[in-house]
């Protein structure tokens, strides 16, 4: 009887260590090999509750990362009050502050003298409100970029925006100073499968004419659909980013990206990682690859290279928010424009 007890114990523990041993490799496998997966996908989909969801487990699971997560966790909160606040119809232009940061919305400063970025509205459906927070994002880029561009003579072909340009398009002026920027509206409703950081197409730009790879001449197109619906802190958000592609940002060509269409491609431009770096970065700054196509799985790899990694740079006007952080003012510098320091707005690196 003794004995049967014995083995009866013995095997009680074993159990209970299989199961403890199990317990422990379903969480490392879960929240170790994949969780940065999972979170990656919902910092992309921007569904803030469920990466702070994922960073709290992470938290739980690596401890030794602490500090680390609990600081991210905290800024992935302020993205989602930010988120919840760009639902109402009264938001201010500029109301993307990261989280310690004080949430007074602060005034939209005057534009500084020198660089000018000209709209044309060649659609009537853009009313008095849209187009003064569209106008607003563009005085948001004239406070960053400073330097006058010399005046551009060259003509305007259409060839390369004949997509975008429609019949009755005004007839282009002899010369730009600094950039010109047609903004239209589009009708089509599947171009979320095409285009769009997020996998939902809400607009998109191209600059149609580069002095090297400075923007003279671009166009952005709003999808109808998302231009009835949106929020001015939404429109103003998707204006400023696209107002940053035609500038030049992120440059996605071979000269700046080290490691084209790998798992984790890089900008290398000298002044964009000397002010990554100096955000606590170490080495080239990370650049998005490729999008989580969503349910059906598979990646995207529409837009890649032109957007920064949104898990290193959250909420970084060039991958998921409104800040207009230091290191773009650097890779601005690096593309030649003159620019103000004083512009950038507060940010912190996400983990890595």
């Amino acid at each position: 009887m003794k004995r049967m007890v014995q083995w009866i114990l013995m095997l009680t523990v074993l159990l209970l260590g299989l199961v403890l041993w199990n317990r422990q490799e379903h969480w490392h496998r879960v929240w170790g090999q994949s969780s940065t997966q999972q979170l990656e996908q919902a910092v992309q989909a921007q569904n803030w509750p469920e990466a702070i969801t994922i960073v709290e487990q992470m938290i739980r699971s690596q401890p030794q990362r602490r500090a680390e997560l609990e600081a991210y966790r905290e800024q992935l909160k302020g993205l989602q009050t930010q988120a919840e606040q760009a639902q109402s119809p009264t938001l201010l232009f500029r109301p993307f502050l990261l989280e310690g940061v004080d949430p007074t919305p602060a005034p939209i400063r005057p534009p500084q003298v020198g660089y000018d970025i000209t709209l044309r509205f060649l659609d009537e459906r853009f009313g008095p409100q849209e187009q003064a927070v569209i106008q607003g994002a563009a005085r948001r880029w004239e406070e960053v970029v400073i330097g006058d561009l010399p005046e551009y003579r060259g003509g305007i072909g259409p060839a390369r925006c004949a997509r975008f340009i429609r019949q009755g398009t005004p007839a282009y002026p002899d010369s730009i100073d600094d950039v010109l920027v047609d903004v239209l509206v589009s009708d089509e409703t599947d171009l979320g499968k095409k285009v769009g950081r997020t996998g939902d197409f809400a607009a998109r730009a191209l600059a149609c004419v580069q002095r090297g790879e400075q923007g003279i001449y671009g166009v952005i197109q709003y999808e109808l659909e998302f231009l009835e619906a949106a929020s001015e802190g939404s429109l103003y958000r998707v204006s400023l980013h696209e107002f940053g592609h035609i500038l030049g940002l992120v440059p996605s060509t071979a000269h700046w990206i080290r490691r084209l269409n790998s798992a984790q491609p890089t900008y290398a431009g000298a002044k964009g990682m000397r002010e990554y770096q100096a955000l606590g970065g170490r080495g080239q700054v990370p650049v998005q690859s490729c999008f989580p196509r969503g349910l059906g799985g598979g990646r995207d790899c529409t837009g890649a290279h032109s957007h920064w990694d949104p898990l290193r740079l959250p909420g970084e006007v060039m991958s998921t928010g409104a800040a207009i952080s230091r290191v773009s003012l650097g890779v601005l510098m690096d593309l030649g424009y003159q620019v103000n320091g004083e512009a950038a707005d507060p940010f912190v690196l996400g983990p890595g």
